[in-house]
């Protein structure tokens, strides 16, 4: 059986003596004989907006939920409002009479119907039938539980989630990015003395490079909005341009625009995805702690999150947006270097289910001298990673023990055409005919 509490609320769009403010609070009285306070003692509440007709239109006009008690007006004595924590305007709002002229409460809750009382009980029948009536406005939600989803679904190990996060120091023109893991529960190979951060519980995962750092707007509107189209962009203009160019039978005219857009990017085109760096640091951690600095900032943003806070094993859906998540400003926790701006991501206290052992940390390691180029990159970005709990993790580049079988040497023109070379050197334990 339900236990929500229905209502109507008397409420006049364009003039009213209450300070009501459409969808965010009702104002009424509680000092009289009616004791409107006593109908929101019942929570959650489940109502629909009613303009009477004595001075409006005589029209449901949208619904709305209230799960908190009033709250007592300050300036006018006897007064109460009350917050509204969701609100749905109709597309076409209901008369509330029928077409046989018959008042739509009385058909459906006579026994709650007063057309004296401003705020009156009604059915849960009666709130749903006016709501599809009024053809009510529905938007998407996002459950917060979708970043355990998508955090487990996009990140498959602890190696593809700390390499996304290489690839958002890239795509944020860092030329360094360095990888630490300390404090890893179980893993006694070495002797650490020097944790950067012996008081959070392990394992601790650091990401830190010098790229440009995040503001409020890019924290709020990229970093915390999955799927922003603020580093996507540029790629979605790519697929679209080389899906025509090749169309067309111009594929040079897509290369120049590659090399127009790279000049106007740092000389970079963006790695990241869809936004995949936030999973990975939910998939590598139960806690988050972001430090970020740009060159025209003084200090440092402080983002800090609790994964957990999103997972609600009631039956209550829990939006994404209803967790609050706290931004602060501190003094600069390290030196930035000479560009002065970057980022530092800590992530810690494990998650249940995954574990960080030697053989993760060392495939982890090679994958990062993977990436190394053996000439130095056009782009100035270089990767390392140090796990002082691991001794004699590999620091040789593969191209230093092994000469490169096929070497191939390019140049594209205007036109997209290219004059290359391509040298071919078998290894010297295979015999090969001189051809």
């Amino acid at each position: 059986m339900s236990t929500k509490n229905f209502l109507v609320l008397s409420q006049y769009r364009e003039s009213s003596e209450y300070n009501d403010f459409i969808g965010r609070y009702y104002h009424f009285p509680g000092h009289d004989k009616k004791n409107y306070l006593s109908f929101f003692n019942s929570l959650p509440i489940e109502f629909v907006y009613y303009e009477p007709e004595k001075d409006g239109k005589g029209e449901f006009f949208g619904y709305g939920r209230i799960v908190k008690s009033p709250f007592e007006d300050k300036r006018e004595k006897g007064n109460y409002f009350v917050e509204i924590a969701e609100y749905k305007p109709f597309s076409k709002p209901v008369y509330f009479k029928n077409e046989e002229n018959k008042i739509l409460e009385q058909e459906y809750s006579p026994q709650f119907y007063n057309a004296q009382n401003a705020v009156r009980r009604t059915t849960e029948e009666f709130i749903e039938n006016i709501c599809l009536d009024g053809g009510i406005l529905l938007n998407f939600k996002t459950d917060a539980h979708l970043l355990k989803v998508l955090g487990e679904e996009l990140i498959a190990t602890e190696k593809v989630g700390v390499l996304e996060l290489v690839k958002n120091s890239y795509d944020a023109h860092a030329t360094y990015c360095k990888v630490r893991v300390e404090n890893v529960p179980g893993l006694n190979n070495g002797i650490e003395t020097n944790l950067l951060y012996p008081n959070l519980e392990g394992p601790v995962i650091i990401v830190e490079d010098d790229g440009d750092g995040m503001d409020r707007y890019t924290i709020e509107n990229g970093w915390l909005r999955p799927a922003s189209t603020i580093k996507t962009t540029v790629k979605e203009i790519l697929r679209k341009e080389k899906v025509e160019a090749i169309q067309r039978g111009k594929i040079g005219a897509y290369e120049s625009l590659v090399k127009k857009l790279k000049k106007e990017h740092g000389n970079r085109l963006p790695l990241g995805e869809k936004g995949v760096g936030r999973f990975a640091t939910r998939r590598l951690g139960s806690k988050l702690e972001i430090r970020t600095k740009t060159a025209a900032s003084t200090f440092e943003y402080v983002l800090k999150i609790n994964w957990d806070e999103f997972d609600d094993s009631s039956e209550v859906p829990k939006d994404l947006d209803s967790v609050a998540i706290s931004l602060q400003r501190e003094n600069p926790s390290r030196d930035y270097g000479p560009r002065n701006s970057g980022t530092r991501i800590i992530i810690f206290g494990g998650r249940e289910g995954f574990s960080l052992t030697e053989s993760i940390i060392s495939e982890i390691n090679r994958t990062f001298l993977q990436l190394k180029s053996p000439f130095r990159s056009p782009e100035g970005f270089d990767v390392t990673f140090e796990c002082p709990q691991i001794r004699n993790l590999d620091t040789a580049l593969i191209t230093d023990e092994f000469e490169p079988t096929f070497s191939f040497y390019g140049i594209v023109d205007e036109n997209g055409l290219c004059d290359f070379e391509l040298n071919f050197s078998p290894p010297r334990n295979i015999p090969m005919v001189p051809e």
